[in-house]
């Protein structure tokens, strides 16, 4: 499965996220809980920006903090190393700014945020190791994320990220 902020980019040409999935909700733990879904939203919309930002810092310069694996535990990390891994496989690399064209509060379950969110990836390249634009010409520009969030000691963190039947 593939970091959601990167599989537009590359669809078509690897396998994406899970389509048409919600995720589900973690079991729910005192310390993991927000006081009030007001709270819950404004901190997991707070950090799905700040991730986005530092993955798109992260294309210009490698080294630039905050690193966005930071921003993910669970399944949103796993995503994310796996689809590094690809990327370094092919000799990859995608170029250009991801845009969030929306963010949608949707639910709290047992205290965790879900937000819909559209990712605009329209300015995006992939390259490959000499430089030529390896794009697939039929990929999504502008999807429809379903992304779950979970409090933790360090923080906010994206927990979970799907493509989502609805339209942006």
């Amino acid at each position: 499965m593939l970091s959601a902020v990167v599989a537009f980019a590359l669809a078509g040409s690897i396998v994406g996220c899970t389509p048409q999935s919600t995720p589900s909700p973690a079991p729910s733990s005192s310390s993991s809980t927000f006081s009030s879904d007001a709270e819950a939203f404004a901190a997991a919309e707070a950090t799905y920006r700040a991730y986005v930002d530092a993955t798109n810092a992260r294309r210009v310069d490698p080294t630039s903090l905050p690193n966005p694996n930071d921003f993910l535990s669970g399944q949103a990390l796993d995503d994310e190393i796996s689809t590094a891994s690809t990327l370094d496989e092919r000799g990859w690399r995608i170029t250009g700014e991801t845009k969030i064209a929306s963010i949608r509060h949707v639910t709290n379950e047992l205290g965790f945020p879900l937000l819909r969110v559209c990712l605009d990836a329209s300015a995006t390249r992939v390259l490959d190791r000499s430089g030529s634009d390896v794009t697939p010409t039929d990929r999504t520009t502008v999807q429809s994320l379903a992304v779950k969030f979970a409090k933790r000691s360090s923080g906010v963190q994206i927990v979970d990220s799907v493509t989502s039947a609805e339209s942006c």
